[in-house]
């Protein structure tokens, strides 16, 4: 299970009770992560914690990309096993956009010098197995060739950017071939056994969200998880992993007291 959250820094909102409340359960997280990290370990389980926090500018796409493939953290090869179709993508990314006319554009001049920020309330859940046959498999390469050119796509001028409503073809057969090659090398019975799931949209559950915000959560399963799973391998490449509450404080700074009494008030009350 890996956990992000964003640093002060990449906070789309960074008003104090907010960050406040993020503090606090992250610490909480960190101390409960330390201190079962041999039982989690003993079942076969893992507990991170993470606070997103990219090196780059928001339309430095390479940068981004070479920043999540240099991490090295030594329990992210158990959960990115070795594939070297996805590899030479990525390895190859500054030629690929360059073949598609890449070239980042700023709606708001300011955008250009600003930190990217984290406003992605999604979750992921697959079980081991399918994870594993499924990041190993050949036909990630294409797969992830499409979501970087797609990702160029939606950052490139306002004019020529696809709708939110639009799947570039190339991608969605990128998508098809890959559900198809699983369904080859997985058995019957392993099949069974898999689950994906794949939740976008908010969770809060305090009256003002649902009642005057109308916040929603959408979940999808089985091969359409897909959708969302390549944002998740680029998310886990640009945080920093925490374990200590030093490492915490350094990226969030601990709120004052009567700073974390407010966000505690503000809860109750919404």
């Amino acid at each position: 299970m890996l956990i992000a959250a964003p640093s002060l820094k990449s906070a789309p909102s960074a008003a104090s009770p907010t960050m406040a409340r993020v503090h606090g359960m992250f610490s909480a997280l960190i101390f409960f992560q330390n201190k079962m990290a041999q039982e989690i370990k003993a079942q076969g389980g893992l507990l991170k914690t993470g606070m997103y926090a990219p090196k780059v500018g928001v339309g430095d796409l390479v940068g981004r990309i070479h920043q999540a493939r240099e991490l090295q953290e030594p329990w992210l090869r158990e959960i990115y096993p070795a594939n070297p179709a996805l590899s030479a993508i990525v390895d190859s990314v500054e030629q690929l956009l360059q073949d598609a006319n890449y070239k980042s554009s700023y709606i708001v001049a300011a955008d250009s010098l600003d930190t990217p920020k984290l406003h992605m309330k999604a979750n992921l859940f697959i079980t081991a197995p399918a994870w594993n046959t499924l990041i190993t498999q050949p036909e990630m390469g294409p797969f992830m060739r499409e979501y970087l050119l797609y990702l160029a796509y939606q950052s490139g001028p306002a004019e020529e950017r696809l709708s939110a409503l639009e799947i570039p073809p190339p991608l969605m057969e990128a998508v098809i071939r890959l559900a198809r090659a699983l369904q080859e090398k997985i058995s019957p019975q392993e099949a069974q056994q898999a689950f994906a799931y794949f939740t976008i949209g908010s969770t809060n559950m305090d009256y003002r969200s649902m009642v005057m915000d109308g916040e929603v959560q959408i979940t999808v399963c089985g091969w359409s998880a897909l959708s969302g799973m390549m944002d998740f391998i680029l998310l886990g490449g640009l945080c920093e992993w925490v374990d200590t509450q030093q490492d915490l404080d350094r990226l969030l700074p601990p709120p004052g007291g009567m700073t974390r009494r407010i966000a505690n008030f503000i809860k109750l009350l919404l």
